[in-house]
């Protein structure tokens, strides 16, 4: 948030504010979902997570079979559940700015 603010000052933001704007809720906001989705535990295992969940009653305890199906299963539910074409095939990922984050 500083290096955004320091770097791009003015409101209206540039189109490049906005980018990196944008790739900073998303990396936000799939955090938060997959502490939920992975059972990261963040404040201890908690085995409260989707994919344990998933493990302790489908696949006898093994996590990694239970996480590739439900990613798999997760995928397929939403494209089926939702129109996805907004998605676009061309990723936009801000390498100098995120290059002077990571060197400041």
């Amino acid at each position: 948030v500083r290096y955004i603010r320091e770097k791009y000052p003015s409101i209206p933001y540039t189109a490049a504010a906005q980018d990196l704007i944008t790739l900073m809720y998303g990396i936000a906001t799939h955090s938060v979902a997959d502490q939920i989705w992975h059972d990261l535990g963040v404040v201890g295992h908690s085995h409260q997570g989707w994919i344990q969940s998933m493990a302790d009653l489908e696949f006898f305890g093994v996590y990694g079979n239970a996480h590739t199906t439900s990613d798999v299963g997760g995928e397929f539910m939403l494209a089926h559940a939702y129109d996805l074409t907004f998605l676009d095939n061309i990723w936009y990922f801000p390498i100098f700015d995120i290059l002077e984050i990571y060197y400041s």
